[in-house]
């Protein structure tokens, strides 16, 4: 078994998918799935009931070699309830020796009484990647969201450390047009970041929950008392109507539950619905 990861030789691939959801009097529906490239959706399930999709988004390559670019776009019209998960782990494979760019674009616009929980499997960021993501959230009055995004740096179980590479995230979120939050990181290994105790503090693991908006404060508070009694591997804070729950650690799968934990205690508070995990997650 080689330490050396091989540096890919396959086809560059500019994919896209456009995904947009209506609510009719039999439910919530998907009446658009525009795709180029290698990027496609399944058939939305109703474990909830008819009222509420969940939609698996596939990925077949499964992952990012340079010069590829994926861009996902969904819009969730007045009253639609929508859940989108993935199967898998996304991949940035080992950038070419240019150092091209791997590109990932996500877009979602939830519109007025309207809910997206975003709850995708964690992305890997092999040694030499040059992964650049960007996630773009527009809401609409009284609409909801919870999303988050678990990064893996490197491949610690092969012994493979993120010792060289790059790493550009931004997540943004608008409300009715206007900025509401915003969450950057960016590394450029090796970096001091990596060791410093205000940086990653030697971890490999990240993720970002982000819960919302609420109307009152008190929501917020009692959620953090909540999932601090849980002595989970965590950090909340509250920020103006939202609730930002970060991870940092040595583990995709403690991230994943811990945040898993944190969407069953959200998800009745902020949609009114108790929680009801995607069938995929238990395969």
């Amino acid at each position: 078994m080689g330490s050396a990861l091989p540096t890919l030789q396959v086809s560059q691939w500019h994919a896209s998918l456009e995904l947009q959801f209506t609510q009719r009097p039999s439910g919530c529906r998907l009446i658009k799935a525009d795709r180029k490239g290698p990027l496609s959706v399944q058939r939305p399930f109703y474990p909830e009931g008819p009222e509420l999709a969940h939609c698996y988004l596939l990925h077949p390559p499964g992952g990012l070699v340079s010069g590829d670019l994926l861009a996902i776009s969904a819009h969730c019209n007045e009253g639609s309830q929508v859940l989108i998960t993935t199967p898998g782990a996304g991949r940035a494979y080992r950038a070419r020796e240019t150092q091209t760019q791997q590109r990932q674009r996500q877009r979602f616009t939830v519109e007025q009484n309207a809910s997206l929980e975003w709850l995708p499997m964690e992305t890997i960021v092999y040694p030499g990647a040059n992964l650049h993501s960007e996630t773009d959230f527009h809401l609409s009055a009284n609409s909801s969201l919870i999303a988050w995004d678990v990064i893996c740096l490197g491949l610690p179980a092969s012994q493979q450390a993120f010792e060289r590479g790059q790493f550009c995230q931004r997540t943004r979120v608008f409300q009715d047009g206007r900025l509401s939050l915003i969450d950057r990181f960016a590394l450029n290994a090796p970096s001091p970041v990596q060791s410093q105790a205000a940086g990653l503090n030697g971890r490999t693991v990240l993720g970002l929950l982000i819960v919302g908006p609420f109307s009152d404060s008190t929501s917020i508070d009692e959620l953090t008392d909540t999932l601090r009694d849980r002595e989970l591997p965590l950090t909340c804070t509250r920020i103006e109507q939202w609730l930002v729950v970060r991870y940092l650690g040595n583990s995709a799968f403690d991230a994943r539950k811990a945040f898993e934990i944190c969407w069953r205690h959200c998800r009745p508070r902020l949609l009114n619905r108790t929680a009801c995990a995607p069938r995929i997650w238990a395969t």
